[in-house]
């Protein structure tokens, strides 16, 4: 989504409002409360959203129809460590999905029969798409957005939605999924779209300091997506203002992110500031949470320590605000990881629906788990785009979180398809609720 100036200017002026508004006072997206597929509006929905989680349902429904191409798979996931290369994220994170029938039994979806597979892949687009499409709603910038459609571009050369028709029946004939395992084609278009890793040969001479290494990395187009550069004092974004809009909310273990650009992305228009803050690259950021609200002192300033993150200067290391968040990203989201949980409700006389249940994880689980890597290096450039392959030896932001939380609780906050998480990455996932912001 492209804006104009106008467009910008009025994004501004809500962002100053939004200043004032409560942690707690949030969208939907973070309220646990279960939700009714029944009662999700299709037509209402962000169509990207709506898009994406259709994708996923085609080829859950491909490999659920071939039984001898998912036993093979199943079969090398279980010899294969979850960061080996050869490992099928999409058939693993269907094997993990926590489904129970009408008696609150669980049952795999690869046990369902086909009426209630076809019910549950129906009902499930209509569940994570809502939940997807009000983290859009929340977000300060398009660039969740846009790397959903930039997904979406790539899976549709192999998978087609047509399988769903105009009243959202679902007619897996009509799917048309070409080739003989999809998740091989369909992961390698996704590199292809979001960024290609670079050859090792060269890379080794390239400048160590952060800001040298991201001005580099998105000249090569390496991440895939425009980069801005902004001027993080537009925000009156102190480490104070920072901390006190999240801190009633801060939870040891819990995740922050920054998407890429603090507010705008997708646009060549680029805002330079003088002094301190000139041509900052921003692309986004992960780290985990290390103090709990009830730890952090009143008054606190840029040097205090907050979260553990990893970058290509310091390595993994223990954040300051000031150095690592306030001086290079504009805003912020504090995410909680969750338990997600689908329900059968056949209820007589009606029409059977799925319903969306999510419950918090264990944020103590996660923090131990990075305390644990404190002393592993930052990703080569060459190996960014596989960075989920190289955990946990080498990690960049956003794979640290992401293993951190899969050795933690078996829970895969990454997408379907790819080797590899950036930020934009952690902030869609399904396995992840939005708690507080610092804007």
């Amino acid at each position: 989504m492209k804006y104009s100036r106008l467009t910008l200017v009025l994004i501004l002026l809500v962002l100053a409002g939004a200043c004032s508004k409560p942690a707690t006072d949030l969208n939907p997206a973070e309220d646990p409360t279960p939700v009714k597929a029944t009662d999700v509006n299709l037509a209402s929905l962000d169509q990207d959203a709506v898009e994406f989680y259709k994708d996923i349902a085609v080829m859950a429904e491909w490999y659920a129809d071939h039984p001898t191409v998912l036993k093979a798979e199943l079969a090398k996931n279980s010899a294969e460590k979850y960061t080996d290369s050869l490992y099928n994220d999409f058939v693993a994170e269907l094997a993990s999905m926590q489904l129970y029938d009408e008696n609150e039994k669980p049952i795999s979806f690869f046990d369902l029969d086909e009426t209630t597979r076809h019910s549950f892949l129906k009902d499930y687009v209509k569940l994570e798409a809502n939940f997807l499409d009000s983290k859009f709603k929340l977000a300060a910038n398009e660039q969740a957005d846009d790397h959903i459609e930039m997904v979406n571009a790539a899976v549709d050369k192999t998978l087609k939605t047509s399988a769903f028709s105009e009243n959202f029946d679902f007619n897996a004939e009509a799917a048309r999924v070409k080739g003989n395992n999809p998740y091989e084609t369909v992961a390698a278009d996704i590199q292809k779209t979001l960024g290609t890793a670079p050859p090792k040969v060269g890379l080794e001479s390239q400048p160590t300091t952060e800001q040298a290494f991201l001005k580099f990395l998105a000249d090569s187009g390496i991440l895939g997506y425009n980069v801005v550069t902004f001027n993080p004092g537009c925000f009156n974004n102190s480490p104070q203002n920072f901390v006190d809009k999240m801190r009633g909310e801060l939870r040891r273990g819990r995740i922050l992110v920054s998407l890429p650009g603090g507010y705008i992305t997708g646009t060549p228009l680029a805002i330079n500031a003088a002094g301190n803050y000139k041509d900052i690259v921003d692309v986004g950021h992960v780290a985990i949470i290390s103090k709990d609200a009830s730890e952090i002192p009143a008054k606190i300033d840029k040097s205090y320590v907050l979260s553990i993150g990893t970058n290509s200067e310091k390595h993994m290391h223990n954040e300051v605000l000031g150095d690592d968040w306030t001086n290079k990203h504009g805003i912020a989201y504090l995410m909680q990881p969750i338990e997600v949980k689908y329900h059968y409700k056949p209820i007589k006389g009606i029409i059977p629906y799925w319903e969306r249940s999510q419950s918090d994880l264990d944020n103590s689980k996660t923090y131990r788990k990075i305390t644990t890597v404190m002393d592993k290096k930052y990703c080569d450039p060459w190996e960014m785009a596989y960075a989920k392959w190289k955990a946990p030896d080498r990690f960049i932001c956003s794979s640290s979180a992401w293993w951190a939380i899969k050795e933690a609780h078996g829970v895969g906050i990454g997408n379907f398809y790819k080797s590899t998480i950036f930020p934009a990455g952690v902030y869609e996932s399904s396995d992840m609720r939005v708690v507080a912001t610092s804007f």
